[in-house]
Formats: C-alpha cells, sequence, structure tokens
C-alpha cells in the first residue's frame, strides 16, 4: 500500500503541509489562518456561547431556555470602555413562578467574554 505524500503536522497553533518529494527532502508551506474574535456568531445558528452559558448558569429553569433571535455581536473600539462587546438575545424560559416569559436582553462583555452586565433592551 503507497503512503500518502501529503500529511499535517501541528506546530505552535499553525498547520504546516509538508509535501514528501523524492528529490528533495522536503518542502514546508505554512498557510496563514485569520484568528477569530473572542466573541462571534455562531456560523450555524448565530448564537454566542458565552451568553448562552451565562444563561444556563443564572435563570430559574435552565432546562426550559429557547432561543428566539440574535443580533449580530457589535464590537466596540474604544478603549476607555470596559465592555467591548454587545449583542442583543430575544429568549424564551421559564419564571419562578413555572410560567413561561420572553426576555428581549442586551449583554455586554469584556475582552475575554465574560458578561459584565445584562439588561432589558429597549428600557
Amino acid at each position: 500500500m503507497p503512503l500518502n505524500p501529503c500529511f499535517r503536522v501541528r506546530n505552535l497553533s499553525k498547520y504546516a503541509l509538508i509535501r514528501l518529494v523524492p528529490e528533495k527532502t522536503q518542502e514546508v508551506q505554512l498557510t496563514k489562518t485569520k484568528p477569530r474574535e473572542i466573541v462571534y456568531n455562531s456560523r450555524w445558528d448565530s448564537s454566542v456561547s458565552q451568553v448562552e452559558k451565562y444563561l444556563k448558569q443564572n435563570l430559574e429553569d435552565p432546562k426550559s431556555y429557547e432561543s428566539i433571535e440574535w443580533s449580530p455581536v457589535v464590537k466596540l473600539d474604544a478603549d476607555d470602555l470596559q465592555h467591548k462587546f454587545i449583542v442583543r438575545h430575544k429568549y424564551r424560559a421559564k419564571n419562578s413562578f413555572g410560567g413561561y416569559v420572553i426576555s428581549n436582553q442586551m449583554f455586554y462583555l469584556d475582552k475575554h467574554g465574560y458578561v459584565l452586565k445584562s439588561m432589558e433592551y429597549g428600557k
């Protein structure tokens, strides 16, 4: 069975493609990828993982949580602000009486992705 002449090697968070060529020992090509922001919308359902984690830790009944709508994450470039990212999320969950309520909140996250505060949207 012939060996695959290409294989990937992970080194220092970069991927290198090493191609073994008979007349040369090896040829290395590094591919650079654009670094992703810490806080971003998921490509699958537009959710923000840090906000979902925060809600599941702080809701009265985390199992009742249902996402309805996400806004795009807005990155703030001002250095004097403590929060660097803002996202709006509309969701449905049970309150302390057992009834379902729909909440529409703004979440403020710092540069490390931690939720600093949340407040009702439009109030």
